[in-house]
């Protein structure tokens, strides 16, 4: 209870919330198994160079991250994105394995109505785990992480040193397991100020895997501004066009 008190900050949304967007967008709902609706959005582009398949933060819901979409859609990929478990118009309970298969599930949907192009798996912080998970599964053309964190014992031993070896925890995220299995190429954007995951935690990817991964480096960037420096904005399109 603990862990999850301490990563997850969710909202809820009333299943009748309608999504304000300045883009035109479509909302849809999957059900990975009985009893569970996963809440998504389809932001489109009326020339797609293909297709960002995007994993949100640890807080909020779609509200709030659909608005993240025009940074794609400038760089003329169409982007979808889902809320977790629990988070905004979707239900279910909360596991890690859960965080998996909804994933699965939301890339095989996407999958059948893909439009021509690439297909790039973007993770944002808590998303990267997931994002990277999936990546290390299926076939995507680029993985993309930002802020990501090299697996959750590790960062939560960062906040909280006397009590995290004492402590079993469900949810491990093992990022640094399943990018060894990723056979894209990689991008990681971490700013040096990071004051929730540090920027160590990213570098710590560059220290596994060497020059398989590509590591953008932030200056004074921090958790939740990347995208106010326009060198962000430089590279992203830079990547997402190569």
């Amino acid at each position: 209870m603990i862990q999850q008190f301490f990563i997850f900050r969710q909202k809820k949304l009333k299943r009748d919330f309608q999504f304000q967007f300045s883009v035109p967008h479509e909302e849809f709902f999957l059900s990975p198994e009985a009893e569970v609706e996963i809440n998504g959005l389809w932001f489109h582009h009326e020339a797609p160079r293909g297709l960002i398949i995007y994993f949100h933060g640890n807080a909020d819901n779609l509200a709030r991250w659909g608005q993240y979409s025009v940074d794609f859609l400038a760089c003329g990929y169409e982007i979808a994105m889902i809320d977790y478990r629990t988070f905004g118009k979707s239900t279910g309970k909360l596991s890690e394995e859960a965080f998996y298969d909804d994933a699965r599930a939301f890339y095989d949907y996407a999958m059948t109505r893909h439009p021509r192009g690439k297909t790039i798996i973007y993770g944002r912080s808590l998303g990267s785990a997931i994002a990277t998970q999936l990546a290390s599964v299926v076939k995507a053309d680029q993985l993309i992480l930002e802020t990501p964190f090299f697996n959750m014992p590790e960062l939560i031993a960062h906040y909280l040193p006397l009590i995290s070896d004492k402590v079993s925890w469900s949810f491990n995220f093992p990022s640094h397991q399943y990018i060894q299995k990723v056979d894209a190429p990689i991008t990681i954007f971490h700013g040096t100020e990071d004051e929730i995951v540090p920027y160590e935690e990213g570098r710590k990817f560059v220290d596994l895997l060497g020059e398989k991964v590509a590591f953008i480096t932030i200056e004074k960037g921090k958790h939740k501004n990347l995208r106010d420096f326009p060198l962000f904005h430089t590279e992203l399109e830079r990547v997402l066009n190569q």
